[in-house]
C-alpha cells in the first residue's frame, strides 16, 4: 500500500542495529526556542529609514493579519477506512509538511486498523505510492491527530499538512523533558579500559599507529579468495574518501561519535521484537563496489521496510538521542 520515495534522506533499513540486538548491544526536551535579533543599523536617511521599519512591521505581524488562521484539530471519523476505487490504479502522492514539528502519516486497513507508514519531517516533501480511496491518519509523535485524507479518485494528488489548534505551542521540539538525564546516564566512558575476551568487549581500544602497521596484513581485511589480488589483505578504503574532510562535527561533545547504551524505550522494544522475527531474517543480497565479503561470508538481516512501526519507533527514539548530542 506505500512505497516511500521520500526527499529526506531516511534509511529504509536499519541493519546495523537490529544485527547487534541479539548480544543487547549498545547505542545514543528541555525544548529551545530560537531567539532572533534585529540588525542594529546606522541609516542616514529617513526614507530608507521608512522603509526598513515598514518591512520590519510585516516580518513581525501576527498570524491573524496575515490571514494565516489556524484552524481546530480534527477528531476521528467514525467509519474512516480504506475503500476500494474501481478501475482505481497506482498514484504517487505528494506529502506535503506545513507544520513546525514532525508528523507520522499512518495508512488506515479496510477496517480502519491504523499502520504507521512514513515519518513526514517538519517542513519536508515526500511522495509515496499508493491508490485512490487508500485513507491516511496524520498525527503527533504524541498520537495527536492532525489530519485525515483519503486519496482522491482524480489529481491533483496533493496532501499538504496544515497546523491546527495549538499542538506547536504542546509538542516538544527536541525531545520530552527530562530525558537528557537518561541520555546523559546512558553515557559510557571513553576512557574504561577494555577486559576480558574480545569477544565481550564494550569499549574503544586505541592502538597507535606503528603497532598497527607492525601487526601486518595476515589475518585482517580481504582474503585472497574474497577479491582481486591488489585488494588482500586492505582494511581502509583509499578510493572513497574525499568527503571526510566535509562532514562537519555535529556532537555537543566527544570526539564526533559517542557510544552509549541502547535507551530504555527502544531496548523494553526492540529486544523482545527480534527473538521473536529473527526466525524470519532474510539472506542480506551483495553489496556492490567490493567494500564488504557478504558474497562470501553470508550476512542475514530484518528489513524494517516490513516492519513500519518498528522502524517508526526507532526514528523517534534516535531522533531524540541526536538532537539531545548535537544541541
Amino acid at each position: 500500500f506505500w512505497q516511500n520515495r521520500s526527499r529526506s534522506n531516511q534509511s529504509s533499513s536499519v541493519e546495523d542495529m537490529v544485527s547487534g540486538l541479539s548480544s543487547g548491544g549498545g547505542m545514543q526536551t528541555k525544548a529551545t526556542q530560537r531567539r532572533t535579533g534585529y540588525p542594529v543599523l546606522e541609516m542616514q536617511s529617513p526614507r530608507l529609514f521608512f522603509v526598513f521599519v515598514v518591512a520590519l512591521c510585516v516580518l513581525t505581524t501576527p498570524n491573524s493579519a496575515l490571514n494565516t488562521e489556524v484552524s481546530p484539530c480534527p477528531v476521528e471519523t467514525p467509519g474512516f477506512e480504506t475503500q476500494t476505487v474501481p478501475n482505481g490504479g497506482n498514484v504517487n502522492v505528494e506529502w506535503k509538511s506545513e507544520v513546525a514539528f514532525d508528523t507520522i502519516v499512518y495508512w488506515l486497513s479496510f477496517d480502519g486498523t491504523e499502520s504507521s507508514a512514513i515519518v513526514l519531517p517538519a517542513g519536508l516533501t515526500t511522495t509515496g505510492g499508493t491508490f485512490p480511496g487508500h485513507a491516511f491518519r496524520v498525527r503527533t509523535y504524541n498520537d495527536e491527530l492532525v489530519w485525515e485524507y483519503r486519496v482522491p479518485t482524480e489529481g491533483p494528488y496533493d496532501a499538504v499538512v496544515k497546523p491546527c489548534g495549538d499542538l506547536a505551542s504542546r509538542v516538544p521540539l527536541l525531545y520530552p523533558e527530562g530525558k537528557e538525564k537518561e541520555f546523559e546516564s546512558l553515557v559510557h566512558d571513553p576512557d574504561a579500559p577494555c577486559v576480558g575476551h574480545s569477544r565481550d568487549w564494550s569499549c574503544v581500544r586505541r592502538l597507535p599507529y606503528e603497532d598497527w602497521l607492525a601487526r601486518g596484513t595476515e589475518g585482517y581485511g580481504f582474503l585472497e579468495s574474497e577479491t582481486s589480488p591488489d585488494r588482500v589483505g586492505l582494511q581502509t578504503d583509499a578510493g572513497y574518501v574525499r568527503q571526510i574532510a566535509m562532514v562537519p562535527k555535529v556532537g555537543s561533545f566527544g570526539p564526533g561519535y559517542v557510544k552509549m547504551t541502547m535507551p530504555k524505550a527502544m531496548r523494553e522494544a526492540l529486544l523482545p521484537w527480534y527473538a521473536e522475527m529473527k526466525r524470519d531474517k532474510e539472506v542480506h543480497e551483495p553489496i556492490p563496489g567490493g567494500y564488504t565479503n557478504v558474497d562470501k561470508v553470508p550476512m542475514s538481516k530484518l528489513n524494517l521496510d516490513k516492519y513500519p512501526n518498528v522502524r517508526v519507533l526507532i526514528v523517534k527514539e534516535m531522533q531524540q538521542v541526536m538532537q539531545w548530542w548535537t544541541q
